[in-house]
């Protein structure tokens, strides 16, 4: 099952990550699937919460940034 639907692998993670005395073998073997394509799946999903965590605080970084820089500026117009 290499391309599994997307929703039967975050269950899959979900299921062995909600369990901290299973192992990766003891899931995979319950769910009929390969152990080395839930933790492909397990990497997979930490990659993506990787990069949606770094791209939020991209974004929150970027907007402080241009609220500082506009509230250092003069308020008049001509301030060259």
């Amino acid at each position: 099952m290499k391309n599994g639907p997307s929703e039967f692998k975050a269950d899959a993670v979900a299921l062995y990550e909600s369990r901290p005395e299973a192992t990766v073998r003891s899931v995979a073997s319950g769910l009929g699937i390969n152990p080395q394509t839930l933790r492909n799946w397990q990497g997979q999903a930490r990659r993506r919460v990787s990069i949606v965590a770094t791209t939020s605080q991209l974004v929150a970084v970027g907007w402080r940034r241009g609220v500082e820089e506009r509230s250092s500026r003069p308020s008049s117009p001509c301030w060259r």
